[in-house]
């Protein structure tokens, strides 16, 4: 690919959307954030696979959706099924030490995702304490992490690099006593690809997933049972052909094809013999339904629920779990009330659809909820969380 570097034109178009209508929130200072700038900014393995989808033509597999042919792909009336797992993502840890705040959600959470961020900029104190309460309550860990790094050197050490950094890092939660049920990898194949968002600096998606594979296998010598999941900020993709969100960048995708980068990281990681667990979906409500502006076409002409029911359907034929975030950026940027019922929303068109995802993330990287508990005070983050669990 051509290396050179955006137009006047198209940055100020970026920039316009970035101040205006994008999801920005940063939240790591390495490299957590849900592959940022356009639709969506974050703080920043065990089993085999099923057979891969090798070949996008395959004839045993729809098409639309990447599903096995024959398959039931939908539930009209699908609910939160008793094995599916409901979790809960803020940055603000620390309110949780104490149980009494939000006991009913403590005793019936799966599992809670934290920003590596988080774990870098706590106290040692801080993390035993956290650590201390998983264990107490027997809930799962998962960190958000950035994977491979925009800011580490762009090219064949990139992976050993990036896994270096992090270690360092997660060793807090080690020495801590803890254990990492699943890394949640945010953006790293668009990282490398589009560091800084500069759409044409970065590696090939063959270098890319590359060096991904490098940092999954050096990240795998200190953690042996810890599983890896790929996320990604869906709108800033296009998928089979179709435009990304805001339908600007080359060919109207943005970031390319994710439909042709999620299939190579997939085949390539289980060649390598450290398949992905899972694949996790940041979408928010207001992109899933089309309410949120789009430059460049009219949201509401293209079924984006869809796309994510695609996702799934890739994820599990190909024996991967599928984690959904449900969330608002317009609730988080405005107000507590608005990310609750948006949340809640979300969560009932989804499944309306057919979705049924294996994990329930409910997370935020926004200023709202403001606070986390305690879990009887509305419109809190654990309050919000409680009103899933008993939805169940």
């Amino acid at each position: 690919m051509e290396k050179r570097n955006l137009s006047g034109h198209f940055m100020f178009l970026v920039t316009l959307l970035a101040c205006v209508c994008s999801l920005s929130c940063i939240k790591s200072n390495h490299g957590s954030s849900s592959e940022d700038i356009i639709v969506n900014e974050k703080p920043s393995f065990s089993g085999k696979p099923s057979p891969v989808l090798e070949n996008p033509e395959n004839n045993n597999v729809d098409q639309t959706s990447g599903a096995p042919i024959g398959s039931d792909k939908t539930s009209p009336d699908q609910e939160i099924s008793d094995t599916d797992e409901i979790w809960f993502c803020h940055g603000y840890v620390d309110g949780l030490f104490d149980k009494s705040q939000w006991d009913s959600v403590c005793d019936q959470i799966d599992g809670i995702k934290v920003y590596v961020g988080w774990i870098e900029n706590a106290s040692d104190d801080s993390v035993k304490q956290f650590v201390a309460m998983l264990k107490e309550n027997d809930i799962k860990l998962a960190v958000e992490i950035g994977g491979t790094l925009e800011f580490m050197p762009l090219d064949e050490t990139n992976g050993e690099e990036s896994a270096a950094l992090t270690i360092e890092i997660l060793r807090k939660i080690l020495k801590a006593g803890g254990t990492i049920d699943y890394l949640d990898m945010d953006g790293p194949i668009r990282r490398i690809m589009h560091p800084f968002d500069e759409l044409y600096a970065g590696l090939t998606l063959e270098e890319s997933v590359n060096e991904l594979v490098d940092f999954m296998t050096e990240m795998r010598k200190l953690f042996l049972t810890t599983e890896f999941y790929i996320l990604t900020n869906f709108p800033n993709w296009g998928y089979k052909g179709g435009p990304a969100y805001h339908a600007i960048g080359p060919d109207n995708m943005l970031y390319g094809d994710y439909f042709t980068v999620i299939n190579k990281v997939i085949n390539e990681t289980t060649k390598a013999g450290i398949p992905l667990a899972g694949i996790t979906v940041d979408n928010p409500y207001d992109y899933a339904v089309g309410e949120h502006e789009s430059i460049g076409l009219d949201p509401k002409s293209i079924d984006w629920i869809g796309r994510i029911k695609d996702l799934e359907a890739i994820a599990k034929n190909n024996g991967l779990k599928f984690s959904v975030i449900f969330n608002s950026e317009k609730g988080g940027f405005q107000f507590d009330a608005l990310f609750y019922e948006d949340t809640l929303k979300f969560i009932e068109v989804y499944e309306k659809s057919g979705g049924d995802p294996d994990i329930y993330m409910i997370q935020s990287w926004y200023k709202h909820p403001s606070d986390v508990v305690p879990e009887e005070q509305v419109y809190s983050m654990t309050n919000l969380v409680k009103e899933v669990i008993n939805n169940k």
